[in-house]
């Protein structure tokens, strides 16, 4: 049947109908059409005024604020509107979101139920600009309260987008571009999206040239999935870095790669990474002058959050690297030095309630033991930082730069372990030192050859140090400008070491170290009493557990004392071989002035050797004709050996050799109770020690000459 048979069969009954209702049914088609076009150039008219409305409205909320769209298209056949070059600025708050192209294609729905229902929208080279990322968040929330939790969109694309926040804040900066977003059954209603609606796909790229993407399920209160970013330049990092370490540099790359939740949009939302896989590149850190850290390769993982604050954003949680092989070297001594990580466990942690940052580095060494750093930078008062470092086992070439710089001298030999905590604000540190050596050795000094003062007081205050075990156990602190402060208490401690060599072995001794820096002798004698052997008793001790130390004795005498007790003896020797009976005494022994002989034999050198005014000038003094006559001759003849002993020649000669033989007494002491006698030397003068108990041979403790290199 062909297509005219067709129409007037339908058409038939309308003409065959009475005239009257043929009218009728014309008036109400003609009705309706009306209607229709009356409504569709409604529409027509009434979107572009709406959207004019709009953006009014928003100018008029502030006196800053300024809006403009340079055209509005809606064809109300297909429900669809086009936005031509909007722009919406804010100076106050110096905030701007422009786009080229804005398309909304209505769902028929949305007129029927009086709710927008989208079929899709399409921004095309949108621009988002904010002073910061809290103003972002503001209009974010305002959107959701206002439109979003209203609405459903069946597909959102966005397309070559830009955001930047321009904050001078010295927090983390956002600055992405060529942003795609992809969002398809996006329905405001919906609180906890499900994987049969919203599903969001956004790409985007940094402008270090780090490529982000994400897959994952928006909804109105949060979004999950999954997160990529690769090529991060860490650069771009120094920003949020200058909070807690001003001079820092750092640069290198990162790949990340982990699953994610953000909840949220509200005043502060959260980003939450959950055990993110990371890959770090080319790492140099540079935390201070003369200070570099370095890693070729280093794999993570990491836990973090992100909470966006006014003007930053703050991260919190923790990264683990494991099996790194970091470098960190100090350009600050001459030649530089580098302790390079065999493998190495690094955990930076940010606490959640303070945001203060924490770093633990730790492994072993290559060529030398473990070695750990600590820090702990507060975000409130980042110039207050807390560090910790320790290292085990190192090998004198890598400290002899440092000692060759706090010192003046390298190391030739040893190892040791070596602790260093502090506190640094500003420019000043305080803190403490400690070092733990084993057969730490000096190299010879400057090239010259010739030791310096401070050279032989170095030597010393080693060999003060150094005990039976070859071992240096020191605790230093210190306070000061930074960079120096730790080598000049050291070098103040070893300089007051040798300037009180005593004093550094008080410890050892059992009683006062008074008592230790002189031998005692009786005058005229070169024998070892009991309280001189007591001395040399604690000085074997010394030597004993200072293996590097030395001692120098002096072969001294007392002009006086020792020369009256020599003349006393010489004359007490002469009346003894004058008087002397069957058995000859082997020392002289004291006169007894009541013996006739002895009395007889001092009359006789008295003649001899005394001038006869002497003589008779003594015997004036005694009248010896009284009832107390023997008392008065007793008197006497004591007064005439007085007076041969004062007259008796005593050379320089005969003191010298009493020093010498005193000091003989002492070597053979300490060499009887273990002590090398090439630990001791003797020189010869007259310098003597006032001690209580006698004349006192003055004792210093020296580097041993077999520990000089002589």
């Amino acid at each position: 049947m062909s297509s005219k048979k067709v129409l007037s069969r339908l058409l038939k009954p309308w003409f065959q109908q009475p005239s009257r209702i043929r009218r009728k049914l014309l008036v109400v088609v003609s009705a309706v059409l009306l209607f229709a076009a009356t409504c569709i150039l409604a529409a027509f008219l009434a979107v572009p005024w709406g959207v004019d409305r709009a953006l009014a409205r928003y100018a008029a909320a502030g006196p800053q604020r300024n809006a403009d769209v340079e055209s509005v298209r809606f064809n109300p056949l297909t429900l669809e509107a086009e936005l031509q070059m909007l722009r919406l600025q804010d100076d106050s708050a110096q905030s701007t979101f422009s786009a080229s192209v804005v398309t909304l294609k209505l769902n028929l729905q949305s007129l029927l139920k009086r709710r927008l229902q989208f079929k899709s929208i399409l921004i095309e080279s949108p621009n988002l600009e904010f002073r910061s990322l809290a103003q972002a968040l503001d209009l974010g929330e305002s959107l959701i309260d206002e439109w979003l939790s209203a609405i459903s969109i069946k597909q959102l694309t966005v397309t070559d987008g830009r955001f930047t926040t321009t904050t001078e804040n010295t927090g983390l900066p956002l600055q992405l571009s060529d942003i795609y977003v992809g969002l398809t059954d996006f329905d405001g209603r919906t609180e906890r999206p499900t994987a049969a609606t919203g599903q969001l796909r956004l790409r985007a790229t940094t402008t270090s040239g780090a490529e982000i993407n994400s897959d994952g399920i928006a909804g109105i209160t949060g979004t999950t999935g999954h997160l990529t970013l690769t090529g991060f330049d860490l650069e771009s990092l120094h920003p949020s870095l200058r909070r807690w370490l001003p001079a820092t540099t750092l640069s290198g790359a990162l790949d990340l790669n982990g699953d994610y939740s953000l909840t949220g949009p509200s005043s502060a939302p959260i980003l939450e990474l959950i055990d993110g896989t990371a890959q770090i590149r080319d790492f140099v850190l540079v935390p201070a002058a003369g200070l570099t850290a370095r890693a070729d390769e280093m794999n993570a993982t990491a836990n973090l959050v992100f909470t966006a604050l006014d003007g930053a954003v703050a991260a919190s949680g923790r990264i683990e690297i494991t099996d790194a092989q970091p470098a960190l070297s100090s350009a600050r001594v001459t030649p530089p030095q580098t302790l390079e990580f065999a493998a190495a466990a690094i955990l930076l942690f940010v606490d959640p309630s303070t945001y203060d940052l924490f770093i633990d580095l730790g492994g072993e060494l290559v060529d030398a033991g473990d070695a750990m750093l600590m820090a702990r930078i507060p975000i409130e008062t980042p110039a207050e930082r807390t560090l910790s470092f320790a290292a085990a086992d190192l090998p004198a070439a890598m400290l002899s730069s440092y000692a060759t710089q706090a010192l003046g001298r390298g190391l030739s030999s040893g190892r040791a372990d070596i602790k260093l905590d502090y506190l640094l604000n500003g420019q000043r540190v305080s803190g403490a030192l400690q070092l733990l050596g084993r057969e730490l050795a000096f190299a010879p000094p400057a090239a010259s050859g010739q030791a310096t003062e401070f050279d032989t007081s170095l030597d010393l205050a080693a060999a003060l140090l150094v005990n039976a075990d070859g071992v240096i156990d020191l605790n230093i602190p210190f306070a000061g400008n930074v960079g120096n402060a730790a080598a000049d208490a050291l070098r103040a401690r070893l300089a007051t070491l040798a300037a009180t060599p005593f004093d550094a072995v008080a410890s050892m001794l059992a009683g006062d170290v008074d008592a230790v820096r002189t031998v005692p002798f009786v005058p005229g004698d070169a024998a070892l009493g009991d309280l001189a052997l007591a001395t040399i008793d604690q000085l074997a001790d010394v030597l004993n557990a200072r293996p590097r130390l030395g001692l120098r004795v002096h072969s001294g005498y007392d002009a006086s004392a020792d020369r009256n007790e020599l003349a006393r003896q010489q004359i007490q020797l002469h009346v003894l071989l004058a008087t002397a009976g069957p058995s000859l005494q082997a020392r002289p022994q004291p006169v007894d002035f009541n013996a006739a002989r002895a009395q007889d034999v001092l009359d006789e050198f008295a003649r001899e050797r005394l001038p006869a005014a002497r003589v008779d000038e003594i015997a004036a003094l005694f009248n010896c004709e009284s009832a107390i006559a023997s008392l008065c001759r007793r008197a006497y003849y004591a007064a005439l050996f007085n007076a041969l002993v004062a007259s008796e020649e005593i050379t320089d000669g005969a003191l010298n050799r009493l020093g010498r033989f005193r000091a003989q007494s002492i070597v053979e002491a300490l060499t009887q109770r273990g002590i090398n006698s090439a630990r001791i030397e003797v020189v010869t003068g007259v310098e003597t020690i006032d001690n209580p108990f006698g004349i006192g041979l003055p004792i210093e403790l020296t580097v041993a000459a077999l520990n000089r290199g002589e």
